[in-house]
């Protein structure tokens, strides 16, 4: 009835629970593990005390037994569900009817609410048993838990290890300050260590039962392990790994120099060393960067997915890519799928893959790609597929962007100045379909453009600048990538700089612009400065613009504060910022000798003449689509603009009708319940429980960037960031995608919206998520750049090359990880972020 536990108990959940089972697995992995009996769930409640009073009369018959009794239910310590705490042990059990007792508690905390909630959380359902543990309870001198990986760089050749005086309850219910030792598991040597407090330990004495004991102040100043004790632990956890498996959590009592282990468990919630599936972040420095509430998604998600994704696959003949999703939206965030690019790279040979992806992923990913194999015909299949779309080849491509950009241009800008609440419903259905069909066509158009077109051309001019003109530092390729005046942003820099100087002008504005006060009081307050005719005039051209794809986020024409926050930095000097105009002349005087100094390089030898021909013409398609990069998501933003305006009509409307609490909760429904919502149909019953869902959803997450990586759906920075250090890397530095050349220290400015842009003072190192080229008025101010996503063809890239500053992207947590106006060395041409 009752059973005694050794190697050969078969390891069955619904038997011996899974403690029981870790218990078992120790055994025959031949651990040290004390006498242990289990009392089964089979054990009917009517056998329960006689079959514990004979127990008790056995472990009697060597003398008065103290035990620890311990749950065991068949859902514990599983890989994805540790149960840790959630049910009963009790400890100092040291009579037969207090052993009755701490059985039935035991069992009876199956159907405790905490347990019941954390089944229901995992998704376990409720069909579960109890068995419970018996041992005897060790007067142990030290005790604790051991992993056998660092939860903190899981990629690490890392064990730890806390520890305290007495019985390790102590460390497991966290009333202890414990030692924390991290030791390289390979020749247990200490990597890190912390003494904690320990001022009490938890003991057991007759007539007292279990209580804390004061710890004396020299023991508490020092670590409770030996330097043996730790080679033996180290022993433990390979023996552990040896006969169980890697990653597992080991509770351990050190009694009189003997070493048990009392529990094992997986340690779950790390990412697995070998996923099947790699999600990145990295990708979405574009139009995904930020929180997607549930309308913008649902709404536009497709446009991309689709369309820029699945739609030109097939035009390449990638059947065997049907299914596969590209994007993946977690915890309101947008990751690309590693296996969708690993299948579309077959297209590319293997030695051109890792520049394509080394910048998306890790190198454990990055080589997963790199050794897939090689298919011949895919690659045919990519180079037919603009054949099959007319919007595709490299001539055509930019003729039609320009086409869509005039067309959306014609077609929504008088829209934006209409009366919305007087749109007829038919009307308002109209209009939205125009913008589907307009957000469609975009994509269709850039796809080319974007992930091809421009890609290929960098990279391209990149190699060919390194092997023909010996740019290995990519000084000429920054020079000649650069300085390209004709884009929509270069001119709306020019713009600002002349609203800065017409500011500047009027010192008694400039004052209080200085000062900080809002749009609405600095108008009210200087209304009839020379400013405003040109800030109006600005707004009616620009304010379709923000620096936020996301269509819950107001515009400049809503909120003019974030356009004088760009006023407001040119003010902060006694000179004024560098002209534009000066410095894109000074850009492209360095373009041109760049140019000059490649075709004199090039131009040497035999094929001197016909390298230089090709680097022209790179050069000049290059800067075409660098420029295409710029000016398509100038126009976008009319798309969402005129969307957002729309939405927030429907939602005014749903308001009034009683269906929404007030027009901004029409952002967080869906596009099909938007659409049922307008024609008239019913609201769900439980629509006001799912906005409030997504509402606290939103506020968790929307500031609260999730980890750059997702290892089979779990977060994580990657095996190099958790991970061992590399040799030679420089220690406290952060590492990233160098973007652009040069090194510059400065005091960090970090900038979470436009707003903030206010605050920056020449010489600043601008820190923040990601980069909008509505931004760029506030460069020829920077020291250097710092963005969370990106990589080196990101807009942030491109014009930081472009006004000569070093730059950094790609580097998780930036926004969180220095404070405003700690000096940063900033190392564009290493990828790296160090503290001054």
């Amino acid at each position: 009835m009752i059973l005694h536990l050794d190697a050969g108990t078969p390891q069955d959940p619904g038997v011996v629970g899974g403690k029981g089972c870790g218990l078992v697995r120790l055994l025959a992995a031949g651990v040290d593990v004390p006498d242990t009996w289990c009392v089964p769930p089979s054990v009917p409640d009517a056998d329960l005390d006689t079959a514990l009073c004979d127990l008790w009369e056995r472990l009697a018959a060597t003398g008065p037994p103290v035990l620890a009794v311990r749950s065991s239910a068949s859902a514990e310590d599983l890989d994805d569900a540790s149960f840790a705490g959630v049910y009963t042990t009790r400890l100092g059990v040291d009579a037969p009817a207090a052993l009755t007792d701490a059985v039935r508690a035991c069992r009876e905390s199956l159907h405790a609410e905490a347990a019941r909630a954390y089944r229901g959380r995992m998704g376990l359902g409720h069909d579960v048993t109890m068995a419970v543990l018996v041992q005897p309870m060790l007067d142990a001198d030290v005790a604790g838990v051991m992993l056998t990986v660092n939860p903190h760089r899981p990629f690490a050749h890392e064990m730890v290890v806390d520890a305290c005086y007495g019985i390790g309850e102590a460390v497991v219910s966290g009333a202890t300050d414990p030692d924390h030792v991290v030791l390289d598991r390979r020749d247990a040597s200490v990597r890190e260590e912390r003494v904690g407090a320990k001022a009490t330990a938890l003991r057991w004495a007759a007539g007292e039962g279990m209580h804390e004991v004061a710890v004396p102040d020299a023991d508490r100043g020092r670590l409770c392990l030996t330097p043996a004790a730790l080679e033996d632990l180290a022993g433990l956890a390979r023996r552990v790994e040896a006969g169980i498996g890697p990653r597992r959590d080991v509770e351990w009592a050190l009694t009189r120099g003997r070493l048990v282990a009392l529990q094992d468990r997986p340690v779950t919630g790390l990412p697995p060393e070998h996923p099947d599936e790699v999600w990145t972040r990295r990708f979405g420095d574009e139009y995904l960067a930020e929180y997607s509430v549930p309308l913008g998604h649902t709404l536009m998600g497709h446009w991309i997915s689709e369309y820029a994704f699945t739609e030109m696959a097939r035009l390449a003949g990638r059947s065997d890519m049907d299914g596969l999703e590209p994007v993946l939206l977690h915890e309101g965030y947008s990751y690309m799928s590693g296996r969708y690019i690993a299948k579309l790279l077959e297209a590319v040979p293997a030695d051109m893959r890792a520049e394509q992806a080394g910048a998306w992923f890790t190198p454990m990913w990055v080589e997963r790609i790199r050794v897939a194999p090689f298919v011949p015909r895919h690659m045919l299949g990519w180079l037919a597929a603009p054949l099959r779309d007319r919007r595709a080849p490299l001539r055509r491509n930019a003729a039609a962007l320009a086409r869509h950009c005039a067309r959306v241009e014609s077609a929504l800008f008088p829209k934006l100045a209409q009366d919305y609440t007087g749109l007829s419903p038919a009307q308002w259905q109209e209009q939205m379909a125009e913008v589907e069909a307009l957000g469609v066509e975009h994509f269709r158009v850039i796809r080319w453009g974007m992930t091809r077109h421009n890609p290929l051309l960098h990279a391209a001019l990149s190699d060919l600048l390194r092997r023909w003109a010996s740019d290995d530092d990519a000084a000429l390729y920054g020079a000649i990538v650069g300085g390209l005046p004709a884009t929509r942003t270069a001119r709306m820099n020019r713009e600002v700089h002349a609203l800065g100087l017409t500011a500047r002008a009027d010192a008694a504005l400039r004052e209080t612009l200085r000062g900080g006060l809002p749009y609405a009081e600095v108008r009210a307050r200087h209304c009839d400065a020379g400013l405003w005719p040109e800030f109006d005039a600005f707004l009616r051209r620009h304010g379709h613009r923000s620096d936020s794809r996301d269509i819950s986020r107001p515009r400049w024409s809503e909120a003019p504060d974030d356009v004088l926050a760009l006023v407001r930095a040119q003010l902060h000097s006694d000179d004024p910022p560098p002209d534009p105009e000066r410095l894109e002349h000074e850009a492209g005087v360095r373009r041109e000798a760049a140019l000059a100094e490649a075709e004199e390089r090039a131009g040497r030898g035999v094929a001197g003449r016909a390298r230089v021909e090709v680097l022209r013409r790179l050069a000049r398609w290059t800067a075409v689509y660098t420029a295409f990069r710029e000016d398509q998501r100038y126009h976008l933003d009319y798309v969402l603009t005129h969307l957002r305006r729309l939405v927030l009509e429907q939602g005014r409307r749903l308001a009034a009708a009683g269906v929404l609490g007030d027009a901004s909760e029409v952002f967080f429904l869906e596009a099909t319940e938007l659409h049922a919502l307008a024609t008239g149909g019913p609201p769900p019953a439980d629509l006001d429980a799912a906005i409030a869902a997504r509402v606290a959803h939103w506020r968790k997450w929307r500031d609260r960037m999730p980890a750059t990586y997702l290892f089979d759906g779990v977060e994580t920075e990657g095996e190099v960031v958790e991970g061992d250090p590399a040799p030679g890397v420089v220690q406290g530095a952060t590492d990233g995608v160098g973007a652009a050349h040069g090194a510059a220290t400065g005091p960090v400015r970090v900038v979470h919206a436009i707003a903030d842009l206010a605050r920056v003072e020449p010489g600043d190192v601008l820190v923040a998520h990601n980069i909008d080229p509505g931004w760029t008025s506030v460069f020829p101010l920077l020291a250097a750049l710092v963005t969370e996503t990106g990589g080196v063809l990101s807009h942030g890239a491109l014009l930081a090359r472009e006004y000569g500053i070093p730059a950094v992207m790609g580097v998780s947590g930036a926004t969180a990880r220095w404070h405003e106006g700690e000096q940063v060395t900033v190392d564009g041409s290493r990828g790296a972020v160090s503290n001054a």
